[in-house]
């Protein structure tokens, strides 16, 4: 019984925290890449993105160390990937988009540590803006064409994107009372776990998006509408049909 009390000592609330944004992350990187949805396409690289979370919780938490688990440079790129995928299902990936991963490849051999963050924190808010302007240019693709309705179906995904850029613009502080104030490491784990959450709430509301919104915003966004004045005269050679007197 002692043995046991000495061995659970050592596992406090932060490790039990990381423990389930691992599990939780590949969970829905799982469901995300597999589950036959419409966005499908779309979702593998929000289920990529996730993965990179968890290479990146298991590298800074100490879990595993030997192999160079981290492509944080990756996380931007992808969040990008799958807003364009979302706002432009006809998008095919080409070779020319692999430039935006170099970076992330070249990561665990050339780019020293203490760049690194800097570099993650960069590239995260400028993809995060180009997703920004990704969603915006949809809502005016759809503004005379699809009504009110399809100009804010993303409406959800600007707000968590948003959210996530909030908080992922706490780096700045933090990293600023580590330098000022002498702090030790474990200051930056509150803010590991809120990006790691964040990412997982993105995930599971894009899991649980239903497949009829999905269908009825794809076949306004490919089937155009009919001008008012075509509507007009087929509502009345309708109603003109159905006041002729059955013989």
């Amino acid at each position: 019984m002692i043995c046991v009390n000495l061995y659970t000592s050592h596992i406090n609330f932060y490790d039990m925290a990381v423990l389930g944004i691992l599990f939780t992350g590949l969970n829905f990187a799982l469901l995300l890449g597999f589950t036959k949805k419409i966005n499908r396409p779309a979702n593998r690289f929000l289920a990529l993105a996730l993965v990179v979370m968890v290479l990146w919780m298991i590298r800074i938490s100490g879990i595993y160390t030997r192999l160079p688990l981290q492509f944080s440079l990756a996380l931007g790129p992808l969040i990008y990937f799958y807003v364009l995928k979302l706002t432009r299902p006809e998008y095919k990936f080409s070779r020319k988009d692999l430039l935006h991963f170099i970076p992330a490849l070249l990561e665990p051999v050339i780019l020293p540590n203490p760049v690194l963050p800097l570099l993650t924190f960069i590239s995260v808010i400028a993809y995060l803006y180009f997703s920004h302007q990704l969603i915006e240019r949809f809502y005016h693709r759809q503004k005379f064409t699809g009504g009110d309705r399809y100009r804010f179906e993303w409406r959800w995904l600007h707000h968590l994107l948003a959210g996530f850029g909030l908080l992922w613009l706490l780096w700045v502080p933090i990293t600023a009372a580590v330098y000022f104030y002498h702090l030790g490491a474990q200051t930056y784990h509150l803010f590991y776990l809120s990006v790691g959450g964040m990412l997982i709430w993105i995930g599971a509301a894009a899991h649980s998006r239903p497949d009829s919104d999905e269908l009825s915003f794809a076949k306004t966004f490919l089937k155009p509408l009919l001008p008012a004045g075509l509507k007009q005269k087929r509502n009345l050679a309708q109603k003109g049909r159905s006041s002729k007197p059955v013989l």
